[in-house]
Parts: structure tokens; C-alpha cells; sequence
């Protein structure tokens, strides 16, 4: 009775051993398989940081362009003298967020320059997007109010013509 006893005593510290080998077997193949994940989930976040950065430098660059073709069409009106504060401006601050713009921190201007600073900054928008292919913008513009709010017809002439000018 004690050897049967003792032998069923072992056979199950066999099975048991046999099963915790088992469970040992699925914690290791678990911790290679989370190391495997943590390894991609940093890889992912390396990638997802260099995504960001290009989009943010991106979104810079694009800054960077409709400022420059917004200034330019802006110092064109210049010549005609209907806005001194268009020949001395330096900085177009545009928020696609809020759909707001500001020149020099200003945005209060008579109704035809506003509609001038406006259409600047649409035009600014096309061809910024003609010389970057990153611009998620289509290629083509309709503006009709040109002539709108006031505008004499030299001062939209001439923005036309430095549109005109830009195009080519």
C-alpha cells in the first residue's frame, strides 16, 4: 500500500512537473512574443515622430510659400499707392483652424483690400500648390469677385496683370 501510495505520489509530481513545463513553455513563447511587440511599438513610434516632424516642417514650408506669393502680390498693389501698409508688410499669419489671417498682425483693412488680401492669399494658395507636390490642394482657381467691394478697375487690373506675371 506505501509503495502504491508512493508511486502515485510520484506520478503525480511527474504530471505536475509535465504541466508547469507546459505553462513554462507558453510564458516563454509570451515574453518573446512581448518582446517582439515592444520592439514594433517603439519602431512604430520612431516612425509615427519622423511623420510628425515632416508634417510639421511640411506645414512650414507651406507657411513659408503662401507668405512669400501673398506679400508678392500684395507689394505689386503697392505701385498704385491704395494701401501704404502692403508695401511694408513682413509677415502673413495664416490659421487654417480658425480660417483667419492677419498681415503684421492686422487684418482691418478698407473692403477692397481686404477682397485684394484675400484673393492674394487664394492665388498664393494655387501656386504654392503648383510648385510643391505635398499640397493636398486642387490645381485650379475660380475667382469672380475681383471687381467686388469697391475695387477700382486699375487696382484689379494690375493685381490680374501681377497674376498673370506669377503664372508664367
Amino acid at each position: 500500500d506505501r509503495l502504491l501510495q508512493e508511486k502515485g505520489r510520484l506520478e503525480r509530481t511527474g504530471e505536475d512537473l509535465q504541466q508547469q513545463l507546459k505553462v513554462l513553455a507558453i510564458i516563454t513563447t509570451l515574453r518573446s512574443e512581448e518582446a517582439q511587440i515592444i520592439v514594433r511599438i517603439q519602431e512604430l513610434e520612431i516612425t509615427i515622430r519622423r511623420k510628425q516632424q515632416d508634417q510639421q516642417a511640411k506645414y512650414l514650408e507651406a507657411l513659408a510659400l503662401l507668405e512669400k506669393h501673398t506679400l508678392s502680390l500684395l507689394r505689386n498693389d503697392s505701385t498704385l499707392n491704395y494701401e501704404a501698409f502692403f508695401s511694408t508688410a513682413r509677415q502673413l499669419a495664416i490659421n487654417p483652424a480658425t480660417n483667419s489671417y492677419a498681415l503684421d498682425g492686422r487684418n482691418q483693412f478698407s473692403a477692397s483690400s481686404v477682397t485684394l488680401l484675400k484673393n492674394s492669399i487664394h492665388f498664393a494658395l494655387l501656386f504654392a500648390s503648383l510648385e510643391r507636390e505635398f499640397f493636398r490642394y486642387p490645381r485650379f482657381i475660380l475667382c469672380d469677385n475681383m471687381e467686388d467691394k469697391g475695387m477700382k478697375p486699375e487696382r484689379s487690373q494690375n493685381f490680374q496683370r501681377a497674376v498673370v506675371a506669377l503664372s508664367q
